[in-house]
C-alpha cells in the first residue's frame, strides 16, 4: 500500500473563519509511485481566510501516477485530534462544512456517509475512504474539491477549528514479484514443408523474485521438436505434446532465455500456423504468479509461421510414338480401429428402438390371444397406453437445458489460418489449446453457426494440438475452435479461437485437347476442355524431354475460356531445340495434366497428406507421422498405421478421389437425421403411433368378419 499524507484545517476567528489544508511528510514504502501536486506548493496545502457563513470555495488537486500501469487511487479522511482542536460543543465546525469532489472529465464522486450521495459534511467523511478511481499509467488526474460553509451558521462557531488528515493510497500487489513473457521465431519468409523453424522464449522477473518458475510451450500441429535442440533450461516434459521447462527461481530483473527448433512435416498443408505458451511461478508470499505478455496484457504469447508448398511438377516427354494416356492410381483407405469415425448410432437411440420394438411385439401377441369382444375394450386401453408412451417419450426427446457457460481467460485456443482459396475439398486446419489450470480440455471445431466439424478432442493435463478435419464442397466457409472444461456442477468454462475464412475451389480443369505443333516451330495449338473451370493455359519448355515445370521452365501464359481453340507462341529464340508441354489452370490455381510434344506422361510431384482423426477419450502426441513420395509413372503413398492401400490402376481422366471404408457415406436423409436427432425421434414416434392406429383398424375389421 502506497500512502501520501495531507492535512487541512478549519479555524474560526469571531464570525470569520480560516481554512487550512496542511501538507504532511510522505509516508510510503515507495515514494515514487504517486504524487499530489499542491495548488500553492508550501504548507499549508490550501488556505482560505476570513470565511463567512455561506462562502463557497474551490480547490484543485492533481494526482500523478508515476508507474507505467493503471492504478486505483483512494483517499482517506480522518480528524487529527493532535493539532489542538478548539471544541465548543455542541457547535462543531465539521458539521457545517459540506464537501463535493469532482473527477474532472468523469463527474462527481460518490462520497461515503448515510446519504450515499455526491455531497457530505466533513463530519460524515471522518474516518472514511473515498475512491478516486483509476488513473492511467504515467499520467495525471485533476480533481476539484468544492467546500461550502453553511449560510445559517452563527457566531457560536467563531474561534472554532478542526484539523483533517488526508491519506492518498494505491494498491501495488506486483511489488511482491511478477513475470513478463515474450516469444519470437526466426521464420521471416514462408517456409516449405520439411524446413526447420526456431523459437525463442524469454521470461523475466520484475518487482521482486519469483520462485518455481515453469514455462509451458506448444508448437503447432505438424511442427515436430528437433531432438537435442533445446537450450536455456532443463525439461520437465519434453515435446511430443506441450513442452514444459523448469526455469527454477528467478531473482528480480533476471531473465531466462529458452530456444529450440522444430521441423515442419513434409505433409503440412499451406497456411499460417499459430503456437502458444505461458509461464507460472510463486512470489515471496507464496501467492501464484502468471506471466504477462507486455504487448497485449494477456497471459499467453505466441507467434505465426507461414507454410507454402512449392509448386512444381515433373514432366516427361517421350520421343517414341505412343497412345496418349493418363494413368491414375486410386487409393482405397480403410481407417484403422483406433481412428474409425463415429459413424454408428448412439446407444441411447439403440435402446429406444429396442424398447419400441419390444412394446409393439408385445401388443401384437396380446391382440392375437384375445377374443373379438374383449379385444374391442382392450384396444381402447392399449391405445391410451401407446398415446401416453409416445407423449412421454416425445418430451424426453426434447433437447435438455444447456449448462451455464463462463468465458475463462485461463484457457487459450488458437487456430491456423489455412490457405485460401483451397484447391482441395478435404484438408486439415490445425489448432493449439492450453489451460493454465492444467485441467482436461475438450476442443471442438465449428463451422460458423455452431455447426460441429469432426469429432471433439479430449486433451488431458492442460491441452494439446489437433486438427479440424474439413471435407466440404466448393464454397466459402468460416471455422473456429471452442476449448472448454466442465466442472462437477455442470458449469462450462471455455474460450474461443479466432475465426478463419476459407474459400474452397477444388475443381481441377481438364487437360487441353487436340495438341499440335508443327515440326521445329515455336508455336503450339490446342483446344481447352469443356470443363467450366479453365481460365488460362501455361506453356513450359526444356531442352530435355524430362523436366520440372516451374519458374525456370515457364515460357508464357494465355488467358482463355473452356471449350475454346487457342494458340501460343514461345517468345524465346531458336525454339527448334525445345520440347514443349502445356496445361490448363483454374481461377484457384489448380492445374490440369500436361500434354506436349509426342506423348506426355505427367508425374505429379506431391506430398501425401495423411490425416489421423483422434476420437473423444484421449489424444496421442503432437509429433506427426509423415509419408509420401513420387516415382516415375505414378503416385505412391506410404502406408501408415491404421490404413490399407489398394493398387488398382485405371485409365481415367480428370477427377481425383479416395474411397473411405463402408459406413462413412451418408445420403441426404441420413445427413438430415444426424443434424436433427430430436426431430427425427419425434417423427419416428408419430409414425409408430400412426402405424399402431392402422393396425387397430385392421384388427377391428378382421374381428367383425370372424363374428359374422
Amino acid at each position: 500500500m502506497k500512502n501520501l499524507k495531507r492535512q487541512f484545517t478549519f479555524i474560526g476567528s469571531f464570525i470569520a473563519l480560516t481554512f487550512f489544508v496542511w501538507v504532511a511528510p510522505v509516508q510510503a514504502v515507495d515514494p515514487d509511485l504517486i504524487d499530489v501536486v499542491e495548488i500553492i506548493g508550501t504548507n499549508p496545502f490550501i488556505v482560505h481566510t476570513n470565511i463567512l457563513p455561506g462562502d463557497a470555495f474551490t480547490d484543485i488537486m492533481t494526482v500523478n501516477n508515476l508507474t507505467g500501469t493503471s492504478q486505483d487511487i483512494v483517499m482517506g479522511l480522518d480528524i487529527d485530534l493532535s493539532e489542538g482542536i478548539v471544541p465548543w460543543p455542541p457547535f462543531e465546525l465539521e458539521e457545517k462544512i459540506t464537501v463535493k469532489i469532482e473527477k474532472v472529465g468523469s463527474g462527481f464522486l460518490i462520497l461515503p456517509g448515510p446519504g450515499g450521495d455526491t455531497i457530505a459534511t466533513l463530519q460524515e467523511l471522518d474516518d472514511t475512504v473515498i475512491g478516486l478511481g483509476a488513473i492511467a499509467g504515467s499520467s495525471g488526474q485533476v480533481y476539484k474539491i468544492y467546500a461550502t460553509f453553511d449560510l445559517n451558521a452563527g457566531n457560536e462557531y467563531q474561534n472554532t477549528k478542526v484539523y483533517f488528515n488526508i491519506t492518498m493510497s494505491v494498491d501495488i500487489p506486483d511489488l511482491q514479484g511478477s513475470l513478463l513473457i515474450a516469444k519470437t521465431t526466426d521464420s521471416v519468409a514462408p517456409e516449405a514443408p520439411g524446413n526447420e523453424v526456431g523459437y525463442t522464449l524469454r521470461v523475466t522477473a520484475i518487482h521482486g523474485g519469483v520462485n518455481d518458475v515453469v514455462l509451458t510451450d506448444l508448437p503447432p500441429e505438424g511442427f515436430a521438436y528437433v531432438f537435442g535442440s533445446g537450450t536455456g533450461a532443463p525439461f520437465i516434459h519434453q515435446y511430443a505434446s506441450p513442452g514444459v521447462w523448469d526455469l527454477g527461481d528467478l531473482g528480480e530483473d533476471e531473465t531466462v532465455t529458452v530456444t529450440y527448433k522444430t521441423k515442419i512435416s513434409g505433409n503440412q498443408d499451406d497456411g499460417l500456423y499459430r503456437d502458444i505458451a505461458f509461464a507460472t511461478g510463486t512470489n515471496g508470499s507464496g501467492a501464484p504468479v502468471i506471466a504477462v505478455d507486455q504487448s497485449d496484457a494477456d497471459n499467453f504469447v505466441g507467434t505465426e509461421v507461414a507454410v507454402v508448398t512449392p509448386t512444381s511438377e515433373s514432366v516427361q516427354l517421350k520421343e517414341k510414338d505412343k497412345t496418349d494416356t493418363t494413368t491414375k492410381r486410386i487409393i482405397k483407405r480403410v481407417l484403422g480401429a483406433s481412428i474409425l469415425p463415429a459413424t454408428g448410432a448412439q446407444i441411447s437411440w439403440v435402446i429406444l428402438a429396442l424398447v419400441l420394438f419390444v412394446s409393439g411385439l408385445g401388443m401384437m401377441m396380446y391382440a392375437k390371444r384375445k377374443k373379438a369382444l374383449a379385444m374391442k375394450n382392450s384396444n381402447k386401453i392399449i391405445t391410451k397406453i401407446v398415446f401416453l408412451f409416445v407423449l412421454g417419450t416425445s418430451v424426453l426427446a426434447l433437447p435438455s437445458q444447456a449448462s451455464a457457460t463462463t468465458v475463462d481467460p485461463r484457457i487459450s485456443v488458437r487456430i491456423e489460418a489455412p490457405e485460401s482459396p483451397s484447391m482441395e475439398s478435404a484438408f486439415a486446419i490445425g489448432f493449439v489449446t492450453l489451460d493454465i489450470g492444467g485441467r482436461d480440455l475438450s476442443a471442438q471445431c465449428y463451422q460458423t453457426g455452431d455447426v460441429p466439424v469432426t469429432t471433439a478432442y479430449v486433451h488431458n493435463n492442460g491441452g494439446n494440438s489437433g486438427n479440424c478435419l474439413i471435407d466440404l464442397p466448393d464454397g466459402t466457409y468460416q471455422f473456429y475452435v471452442r476449448a472448454s472444461y466442465e466442472d462437477e456442477e455442470d458449469t462450462v468454462f471455455e474460450n474461443v479461437s479466432e475465426t478463419v475464412t476459407v474459400e474452397i475451389k477444388a475443381g481441377t480443369p481438364g487437360t487441353p485437347l487436340n495438341y499440335n505443333r508443327e515440326k521445329n516451330s515455336c508455336g503450339v495449338s490446342f483446344t481447352t476442355a469443356n470443363d467450366g473451370l479453365t481460365t488460362k493455359v501455361e506453356l513450359y519448355r526444356s531442352t530435355e524431354n524430362s523436366f520440372v515445370a516451374d519458374a525456370s521452365t515457364f515460357a508464357t501464359t494465355l488467358a482463355i475460356a473452356p471449350n475454346t481453340n487457342g494458340a501460343m507462341i514461345d517468345p524465346g529464340a531458336d525454339c527448334k531445340d525445345y520440347f514443349y508441354a502445356i496445361r490448363a489452370v483454374s481461377v484457384s490455381g489448380a492445374g490440369s495434366g500436361f500434354v506436349g510434344d509426342d506423348d506426355v506422361t505427367v508425374k505429379h510431384k506431391t506430398n501425401t497428406k495423411t490425416v489421423t482423426e483422434t476420437v473423444a477419450g484421449g489424444v496421442g502426441g503432437a509429433i506427426p507421422v509423415t509419408g509420401g513420395g513420387a516415382v516415375a509413372g505414378g503416385e505412391t503413398t506410404v502406408p501408415t498405421a491404421g490404413s490399407v492401400e489398394g493398387a488398382e490402376t485405371e485409365n481415367v481422366s480428370g477427377e481425383n478421389g479416395s474411397v473411405l471404408g463402408e459406413g462413412t457415406i451418408a445420403g441426404d436423409v441420413s445427413s438430415w437425421i444426424s443434424s436433427h436427432p430430436w426431430w427425427s425421434a419425434l417423427i419416428a414416434l408419430v409414425l409408430l403411433a400412426l402405424g399402431y392406429r392402422g393396425y387397430q383398424v385392421y384388427q377391428k375389421k378382421r374381428n367383425e368378419q370372424s363374428l359374422q
